[in-house]
């Protein structure tokens, strides 16, 4: 690592999260030993030993978990071991279990394993299929001690307790990795044979130690699903940057220095050059057994692991392109059976019959409502497949088709690259059984009348006979592929491809196909046509008579994302009460007091409306509204906006049109109150036209405003791409545009038919365009039982609903958005859950900030909603509302009931077509 400082002095780093448990011991562990309850148990003795120490060569010290079996302490009993090496940690408990922000920006710490948040139903994984000793994508030791093998978990150099920088990828790690395989191999319980196996990192790091520095104990290694590129594969494919995946996993790693920042580097160093050189693996080097894996699902092995087959000298190597994803393929009892043969006849020297194995064993995908169905693994003698015939389909844009004729005369259509869901859709039908496979080229003539440059992506979806958009499950999953979060470890779309059209110039033509050497731009004069070729990622598909393709074009990526953002696993749990002493002293102390809302006034002067109980109330369409429009309300609400964005960790919402970088046009906030969501996406998003309709004018262009709760608390001058406008959403709505992005938060009680208002949503949204719906469910739950009917706070809800039914806006469970949204045309609907305690009596941190926020906001919040309705509704007059609120609060404010209200976010996307 002081080498490759030295060569580069602008070398990134990026710091970890601190390690925690560090505790060497030796540990036996009898038969049926088990980690947890639920997971695989130990069928053979065995022996842990933990935060074992090993010496580089350059003095640093590594720390590794090993696992083997008792038996190979016997004379005669020693073992080959397995080494699965990566920065991950050494176990399932490792930190990239928490929850991941979408745009990998943050991390929320909660409870779990392995597997258990990766992906919808836990990634197809039963529990009980491994041990939860088994390193993040690596084998289980229950199952390999069991199998005659020692398992060697290290945490790589900087991870964890390890000493050191986190390397990735290049030199480094394949030294350290050779000095490991050394100590390995010279254990008094191990045969002197070494092999190596995992998925992604685990994978690359086996390719890169036996490319550049193989020790000769390395017998063997299983790289299943290896990168090979960090530029082409990770960091920069196509040249266009893309730091986000590779920093989300730097946030999951611990260790006590830094870890070498390729999300940096790439944005320093965004054309391909020395630096770059150094994380490109010779695959060619590698000369020993080595049984590869690889998937059209994943979005970042797929090239690596077809170039590595085809590169590599060794005579003795295997290539399974398997149908489903691969931490799913690598729990399989049938595919663990099959690695142990492999391993048994280069670590054991079993002569057996793995070398009668197909070398290359290739599925071709059938995608879910096809009646065509998956190959899978069958034998083929080489990639692309041998007899291929190879095809060229002319794109005509005036019928948006593929044909193998050349049309007739020229045509043109074109797309809006700066929309999130805009594309360019090109179909052909196929009029018999088809295979498609190899690698797909598309040649495109383009131009862009307003930049000098483009991201063009390139997609191959599948159609079905009608022409509906398939997906193809990465791994079984109990209901419908529709049902199933919309992610790349759960579903895959189609091969794609992309360039950033300015590295035209550093094309070069390997094998027939063009490959991109990115270490040169030329920029476009706006307007100008070009020519582009753009290499797809391999293909496999199958067909039926009837069925066909779609190749979409578009500006933005067409991949789904790797990972689910699931912060609202934790909300989806019961909640547990922090009983500490502290806790319950604060509110003894001052259980008799009357407690009132404690924000200070925020706004210098409120316009006067319908005045009633001591509140005022819009006056446009009187009485539609039943919330206060005055200065003790405007603070709640900016308080709750406070509140939303400290429940998302700062995000103003969950649709991909809220992400920073998200090129949006037209946005429209219903319901938008004090304004303030409004300001602070317009901020985040300055070319797009951001309006704000409500039935009150008390947004700050308006009159002078200060934001307290703001994401900075300064005197506000409204942007200059903010309009709001005062009407009512149920009557017909009149934009002169349709929007990209319809936000919607809060309108629980002023939407009197929610399939009507979200029709209207729908109609008003560009083609591909998002809503999203942010409410709250006014019935208060406790997950313990410490609420009860009994309480005030409970009946608060029910007289609200009552009120509500009369009223004719009867309060709505938004649970059922979902449904709602799915029900007028949206697709691709995605919801979150989470809670809102009522008070700081949750032990988990976050939720215990939650609800000290939350606090405050109900408190306001109690009368707030309630004293129009029950007075106007129920006949209640302004004194009993008032005593009743009273016995709310204090019940809201005792930590002995543990109550919160849901909150939910729902976003969906208007079909692009």
């Amino acid at each position: 690592m002081e080498a490759l400082k030295g060569r580069f002095p602008d070398l990134a780093f990026c710091p970890l999260r601190k390690p925690t448990g560090f505790d060497p011991a030796t540990i036996h562990l009898p038969v049926g030993h088990v980690k947890a309850e639920g997971r695989r148990p130990f069928t053979v003795e065995s022996v842990f030993a933990r935060d074992v120490e090993v010496l580089m060569r350059d003095g640093i010290k590594i720390y590794s978990d090993v696992f083997r079996p008792a038996s190979s302490s016997d004379p005669g009993g020693q073992v080959p071991a397995i080494i699965a090496w990566s920065p991950y940690g050494k176990d399932s408990s490792m930190p990239f279990i928490l929850h991941i922000h979408a745009d990998y920006k943050q991390l929320i710490d909660t409870e779990g394993h392995s597997y258990d948040h990766m992906g919808p139903f836990r990634c197809g994984l039963k529990l009980d299929q491994t041990s939860g000793y088994e390193k993040f994508e690596a084998p289980d030791p229950a199952d390999w001690c069991a199998r005659g093998y020692a398992v060697i978990n290290p945490d790589a150099r900087g991870a964890g307790f390890s000493e050191g920088d986190i390397a990735q990828w290049g030199d480094q790690e394949a030294f350290d990795l050779h000095d490991l395989i050394d100590w390995v191999s010279k254990q008094p319980w191990c045969n002197g044979c070494v092999g190596m196996a995992g998925n992604s990192w685990l994978a690359t790091a086996q390719v890169n130690v036996a490319a550049r520095n193989p020790h000769p104990a390395l017998k063997a290694i299983a790289p299943w699903e290896a990168a090979t590129d960090g530029y082409n594969d990770f960091m920069a494919r196509g040249g266009i940057p893309r730091s986000g995946f590779m920093r989300m996993l730097y946030q999951t790693m611990t260790g006590n220095r830094g870890a070498e920042d390729g999300g940096a580097m790439v944005e320093k160093r965004p054309l391909f050059d020395e630096y770059w050189a150094t994380k490109v693996i010779p695959v060619e080097n590698i000369d020993l057994p080595m049984y590869l894996t690889t998937s059209y699902s994943t979005c970042l092995h797929s090239r690596g692991s077809f170039e590595t087959f085809a590169k590599a000298k060794s005579t003795q190597k295997w290539l399974r392109v398997h149908h489903t994803q691969e931490w799913y393929d690598i729990y399989r009892k049938k595919n663990n059976d099959e690695l142990q043969k492999f391993f048994d006849r280069y670590c054991k020297g079993i002569s057996n019959d793995w070398e009668q194995t197909p070398r290359l064993r290739l599925s071709l995908l059938g995608f879910d409502g096809s009646p065509a169905k998956t190959i899978v693994e069958r034998a083929e003698a080489a990639f692309p497949v041998p007899g291929t015939e190879y095809r060229k389909f002319f794109l005509d844009a005036t019928t948006l088709s593929l044909s193998l004729e050349k049309p007739a005369s020229e045509s043109s259509t074109s797309y809006e690259a700066h929309h999130m869901t805009d594309c360019t859709d090109f179909s052909v039908r196929f009029h018999e059984y088809t295979e498609v496979s190899g690698y797909p080229v598309v040649k495109l003539w383009m131009s862009c009348d307003e930049h000098d440059d483009m991201d063009v992506n390139i997609q191959i979806r599948k159609i079905d006979a009608n022409g509906k958009l398939l997906t193809s499950l990465n791994y079984p999953c109990p209901v419908p592929a529709e049902e199933v979060a919309n992610t790349n470890v759960a579903k895959f779309l189609g091969c794609d491809g992309m360039l950033k059209a300015s590295h035209r110039v550093s094309k070069e033509i390997v094998n027939g196909l063009p490959r991109y050497k990115h270490n040169r731009l030329e920029k476009i004069p706006p307007g100008t046509i070009i020519d582009l070729e753009i290499p797809l990622w391999p293909i496999g598909m199958v067909f039926e008579s009837g069925e066909g393709i779609v190749l979409r074009v578009a500006g933005h990526e067409l991949r789904l994302p790797e990972l689910e953002f699931n912060m609202s696993a934790a909300d989806n749990q019961p909640l547990v009460a922090d009983d500490s002493e502290n806790v319950l002293e604060d509110h003894d102390s001052g259980q008799d007091e009357e407690v009132e809302p404690s924000t200070q006034s925020i706004s210098s002067s409120i316009l006067q409306y319908r005045q009633e109980n001591g509140r005022t109330y819009h006056g446009y369409k009187d009485g539609k509204y039943n919330v206060p429009n005055d200065e003790e309300e405007n603070e709640r609400l900016d308080l709750q906006h406070a509140l939303f964005l400290r429940t998302f960790d700062d995000r103003l919402g969950f649709a991909p049109p809220c992400k920073p970088e998200a090129k949006v046009q037209h946005v429209l906030d219903v319901g938008t109150g004090t304004g303030i969501w409004v300001m602070d996406y317009a901020d985040d998003h300055p070319s797009a036209e951001v309006i704000g309709v409500d039935l009150s004018p008390i947004q700050p262009s308006l009159y002078g405003y200060f934001y307290l709760f703001s994401r900075s608390a300064n005197s506000v001058s409204v942007p200059p791409n903010v309009r709001f406008i005062i009407d009512d959403i149920e009557e017909e709505w009149q934009y002169s545009s349709k929007f990209d992005y319809i936000h919607s938060r809060m309108m629980n009680s002023s939407v009197a038919d929610w399939e009507s208002y979200a029709t209207k949503i729908f109609e008003n949204l560009e083609p591909g365009g998002y809503t999203e719906l942010q409410e709250i469910d006014v019935f208060t739950k406790s997950d313990d039982g410490t609420l009860t009917p009994q309480h005030n706070l409970w009946q608060w809800a029910q007289l609200l609903y009552d009120a509500s039914v009369k009223l004719g806006r009867p309060y709505f469970d938004p649970s059922n958005i979902k449904d709602i949204l799915t029900k007028v045309g949206f697709e691709d609907v995605t919801e979150a859950k989470f809670k809102w305690p009522s008070n700081r009596w949750p032990k988990d941190k976050k939720h215990k900030e939650l609800g000290v926020w939350n606090n405050e906001n109900a408190n306001f919040f109690l009368e707030a909603v309630a004293i129009a309705p029950l007075t106007r509704a129920l006949g209640w007059s302004r004194e009993e509302v008032t005593v009743f609120i009273a016995q709310a609060r204090k019940e809201v404010n005792d930590p002995r009931i543990h109550a919160y209200w849901p909150i939910i976010s729902v976003y969906g996307r208007k079909p692009a077509k």
